[in-house]
């Protein structure tokens, strides 16, 4: 009976990512959806997922407020040697006032200095 429950929350949860089932293109080797790899599918579709959020937690480098993000460049050493460098702008995560209610926002030191976010508390 448990077994039961399990596979059929792990098919609702596959009709659920359908999006991304369809634009998965690498699947673990002998893999199908149904019977017995049900439950490797599943731990492979989570991985994934959780691999997702995680690269997603170490992209903010964009203020909010005004939209300054990543600069790109080309770092020139003593010996002229060139390569290529980005510039970051200081974005601090504030709890601010938005649309009336206190929230966090990803803000530059520039914006919060200037006084265009309304600190919160």
């Amino acid at each position: 009976m448990i077994l039961l429950k399990f596979i059929r929350k792990a098919y609702t949860f596959i009709v659920h990512c359908q999006l991304y089932i369809v634009n998965c293109t690498q699947l673990p080797k002998g893999c199908c959806i149904g019977g017995k790899n049900l439950l490797k599918y599943m731990l492979f579709v989570f991985s994934h997922l959780i691999y997702n959020q995680a690269k997603e937690v170490h992209k903010v480098a964009k203020c909010e407020v005004c939209g300054k993000g990543v600069s790109f460049g080309i770092k020139v050493s003593h010996s002229h040697r060139r390569s290529n460098r980005m510039w970051k702008p200081n974005v601090q995560r504030v709890r601010a006032i938005v649309n009336g209610t206190p929230r966090r926002v990803y803000a530059c030191t520039r914006c919060l200095r200037s006084d265009k976010v309304q600190r919160a508390g």
